[in-house]
């Protein structure tokens, strides 16, 4: 069985500004007649002053995110009558059967259950993070009927080591982050293909 991903990212910026206003034209009027004198002897006198400012852009490499193997909870059985559940740890690929839940292996089936990995591409030594849904559905194939997938992690490895959501992109611009979870299966769940799809965003930190 296997978990798609799809990745994501945006970013909105607005700017916005005021100006004052004044009730009517004879105020407006008013006020200047206020200022033009005083404004009239500074200039005579050499009161005034100017100063020049600056406008500083950055352009960085854009993120890219690729799939390099997808999320796997192997070929697995459950007993007549039973229920159980399966997790793959997302830091080491710990695989864990619960309740009526076991691996099965044949000539012709994937057996091994393993997180899914991602590369990432980008800006040399920025930090990036990865956000992912807390839980999922996969669905059987032909029936429609579901599977509930949960505790999905995320384990970023970066030049610190390996941490949760959060990494560094090394000297070259990559990094790579893997994904885990639980498939819980409840009695009586109909055999077949399940698929589930996560969608993750991954910006820059």
């Amino acid at each position: 069985m296997s978990i798609g991903h799809s990745v994501a990212d945006s970013s909105k910026y607005q700017l916005s500004s005021t100006q004052p206003s004044y009730r009517s034209n004879k105020a407006t009027l008013f006020l200047a007649s206020l200022l033009l004198a005083p404004a009239s002897a500074a200039s005579a006198d050499g009161h005034s002053a100017s100063a020049a400012g600056m406008a500083h852009a950055m352009i960085i490499e854009p993120l890219t995110v690729r799939e390099i193997a997808p999320l796997q909870f192997g070929t697995i059985a459950v007993g007549p009558g039973q229920s159980g559940a399966i997790t793959v740890d997302s830091a080491n690929g710990t695989v864990t059967y619960g309740g009526g839940l076991e691996k099965v292996c044949s000539s012709n089936t994937l057996c091994e259950a393993s997180p899914a990995l991602f590369g990432v591409n980008g800006e040399a030594n920025r930090a990036y993070r990865v956000e992912v849904p807390s839980a999922a559905t996969a669905s059987h194939s032909g029936t429609g009927f579901s599977l509930p997938v949960d505790g999905i992690k995320v384990s970023v490895e970066s030049a610190g080591g390996v941490e949760e959501f959060r990494g560094l992109l090394d000297a070259g611009g990559r990094g790579m982050f893997r994904v885990g979870g639980t498939l819980r299966v409840p009695v009586d769940s109909p055999t077949g293909n399940y698929r589930a799809n996560l969608k993750m965003v991954v910006t820059y930190d």
